[in-house]
């Protein structure tokens, strides 16, 4: 048994989370768990209760925050500073960008057998600006020197993780994939029927779904303004978009649908509904169940977990080219990929006027993602790294 410091950002919603949550249900009974995470924002929704079900010790740090200001984090390193003292890891596992500084400064020092860090999404493009994100890069790059293993969750992310932080030993790098369980990800007709019936939508229209966090990053404006496009040629008169979440972005997307003339729903919307606006959704199957397409028009990426999600459900993806997308679909079989608003447009446009073609995909994304993201490799991949 070893003693395992897991260091997450916030337990809001969202794949990490979902992945780190994945990772404590399967190891919380062989290993000795110490999870440290930050405060969630005022418009997210915090997954501390799934977490709290299992016999692990969380800490909160409710001064650590999705912030540039860096007087903050001086208190963050002194507290997990005195947490790690106390609870002695054998191993540090820190996810996302601001754990991993603090948790991988402080893990050698404090005499950590394994260092693990693994990235889902990187930050080096489209979050900041081009000077800082060099300099997170050199951060990381420097950090990357004393990290024992470091987890890409697809090649193309291990491919700009090297080109970010510069030449170091690729052998460090491990490659594992995100994975679900094909138990729990199963469809269900009646399911969809009732979640169709408590968002006011029939079994008829096309339901298409953006799903996660309103940020500037994941660029819904995009889906929005292509979206109307359609709305307005007449060329998606049955169709309804859901988008699924919160963020700083949510008031600037209303008002651009409004200005698009689209006409808005919230919570729950009904026959005349251009689009549907509801907040975080804990459990996804009944959503996944009842959507046709998972739309995403995001300006980087790392390895949406969602689109897994939803592939294996049998739901067809429209997503941008970028980031590790390619790597967890087969294009033109399982998804429809785009580089341009316009080709997002277009691939639109074939989906919902082609239902062969949308059944045909969907049907391809169930079948691939049943034998392609197998929860029991994934854990087997993490076993032998825990086993020290």
């Amino acid at each position: 048994m070893s003693k395992i410091l897991m260091f997450s950002n916030r337990l809001i919603i969202g794949g990490p989370s979902v992945h780190l949550l994945s990772l404590v249900e399967h190891f919380y009974n062989k290993h000795e768990i110490l999870l440290l995470y930050g405060a969630p924002l005022n418009d997210e929704a915090s997954m501390e209760e799934e977490f709290s079900k299992f016999n692990i010790q969380m800490h909160r740090i409710d001064s650590m925050k999705r912030s540039l200001n860096p007087i903050p984090d001086v208190f963050n390193l002194l507290e997990v500073k005195r947490l790690i003292k106390d609870f002695a890891p054998d191993i540090i596992h820190t996810h996302t960008y601001k754990p991993g500084v603090i948790g991988r400064i402080l893990a050698k020092k404090y005499g950590a057998k394994r260092i693990i860090h693994t990235y889902h999404g990187l930050i080096f493009d489209s979050y900041f600006s081009k000077i800082l994100s060099k300099a997170l890069a050199k951060i990381d790059s420097y950090l990357a020197k004393s990290t024992d293993v470091i987890i890409a969750l697809s090649a193309m992310q291990k491919k700009q993780i090297i080109s970010n932080i510069g030449s170091l030993d690729e052998e460090k790098i491990q490659i594992i994939p995100l994975s679900v369980s094909k138990e729990k990800y199963k469809y269900s007709h009646d399911v969809e029927l009732s979640f169709r019936k408590s968002i006011g939508i029939c079994e008829e229209r096309l339901l298409l779904a953006t799903v996660g966090r309103l940020a500037d990053v994941k660029n819904i404006s995009q889906t929005i303004e292509v979206f109307a496009n359609l709305k307005r040629e007449s060329k998606a008169n049955n169709s309804v978009l859901l988008i699924v979440g919160n963020g700083d972005e949510r008031d600037n997307l209303i008002n651009q649908a409004e200005s698009l003339s689209l006409k808005l729903d919230f919570e729950k919307g009904n026959d005349k509904s251009d689009i549907i606006f509801i907040s975080w959704q804990r459990n996804l199957v009944p959503l996944y169940s009842a959507i046709d397409v998972l739309v995403l028009s995001s300006k980087n990426e790392g390895t949406p977990l969602n689109i897994i999600e939803a592939q294996m459900m049998g739901v067809t993806i429209l997503a941008p080219n970028v980031g590790g997308i390619p790597d967890i679909v087969i294009e033109g079989e399982t998804a429809l990929l785009f580089d341009d608003k316009q080709a997002m447009e277009e691939s639109l446009i074939k989906l919902v006027n082609d239902k062969k073609l949308l059944l045909e995909l969907g049907q391809n994304a169930s079948n691939f993602a049943s034998k392609r993201f197998s929860n029991s490799k994934m854990m087997d991949s993490y076993n032998k790294l825990y086993n020290i």
